[in-house]
């Protein structure tokens, strides 16, 4: 095999943001209605070596570096510092390689479901994939190893839930169930994380839909933020147990009830992005109609979680169908 190709879907925290850095649950959905699909290939060369990266998600189309280039030369260059910090952990691996990465469909950063993590996500189980000839990967610590690696070259931090839900739904890609729910922990005793499938007790078609912001949260900077919050293990701790809570609700109001709790956390954490019209505009809207609603994301505006269908989020709120990038209710039909 020296040639892979894999399809990473678009994902979204439901519940447990920032108490999963702390060793808390965090509830998560894949799904492909978005998605990357992206391929590998490598060749072997007699000497040096070389990473092609080819797609229109860039400005620049075409990039190019060695892993014998200086530091100074990849931090000039935002697409090669991610693309070279990814890459990092497998670099031994690559010596006197050409490696040739095709992203052939993508989505766009402003939609909060993770565009940076489905990269980490298929770039890793794509190499893992061409060098050691074996698709399997969740259970293996050197694979883990690397990808946390990974996103502390890029980030600085983080739980990696996103990177880990991503890779276990292409990992677990065989069946007709295109969207899927998580149950994501960190190991306190292994690299290894905890990752289950989970199925909501509430009717999927009632939990409403995402809505899109186009803000684009910097996820290096809202977790430095979180970090230097006096109260951060407070605000952990109140996440964690909403989490916890949603496992086990079968109603939509006590759904509504947390959700009305989770934004009143983001209050406090004072988080939310006031400060950007449309976001003020939509939840304007949600509060005068008293529509249940969720702020997403790590600089909670990514996108909006909204308890109500499609048809009357159009023809109640006005809301255009382009801003509605994902809805709960298309899930009955995927094995019809």
């Amino acid at each position: 095999m020296n040639q892979v190709y894999l399809c990473i879907p678009a994902k979204a925290i439901l519940f447990g943001e920032y108490g999963v850095l702390y060793g808390g649950k965090a509830v998560a959905v894949t799904f492909f209605d978005h998605c990357f699909n992206i391929s590998l290939k490598i060749k072997r060369l007699e000497e040096n070596s070389s990473i092609k990266i080819k797609s229109d998600f860039f400005s620049n189309q075409n990039i190019q570096f060695s892993i014998h280039d200086n530091n100074e030369n990849k931090s000039n260059d935002p697409n090669i510092f991610f693309f070279s910090n990814l890459i990092k952990p497998w670099n031994s691996y690559l010596e006197n390689c050409e490696l040739n990465i095709e992203i052939q469909k993508s989505f766009s950063p402003s939609l909060g479901f993770g565009s940076s993590s489905a990269l980490i996500a298929g770039i890793s189980a794509g190499l893992w994939q061409l060098i050691y000839q074996n698709k399997e990967y969740l259970n293996q610590i050197e694979f883990w190893n690397n990808v946390k690696q990974s996103i502390q070259n890029i980030q600085g931090g983080g739980s990696g839930y996103d990177v880990a839900v991503q890779l276990a739904a292409i990992e677990n890609d065989e069946t007709n169930k295109k969207t899927k729910f998580w149950i994501f922990q960190n190991n306190l005793n292994s690299i290894i994380p905890n990752i289950y499938p989970y199925i909501p007790k509430i009717n999927l078609n009632r939990l409403g839909c995402f809505i899109s912001t186009n803000i684009y949260s910097n996820t290096t900077k809202a977790l430095h933020k979180f970090q230097n919050d006096k109260e951060k293990l407070l605000f952990a701790n109140s996440h964690s147990k909403i989490c916890e809570t949603f496992l086990e609700l079968k109603t939509i109001n006590d759904l509504q009830l947390i959700m009305k709790n989770s934004l009143e956390i983001a209050c406090s954490q004072k988080i939310l992005p006031l400060h950007n019209k449309k976001f003020n505009d939509l939840i304007s809207i949600f509060n005068s109609k008293q529509i249940a609603y969720k702020s997403m994301g790590a600089g909670h505006g990514d996108c909006l979680w909204v308890l109500l269908n499609k048809y009357k989020l159009k023809t109640e709120c006005q809301i255009s169908e382009s801003d509605i990038p994902f809805a709960f209710e298309t899930i009955g039909t995927e094995n019809e």
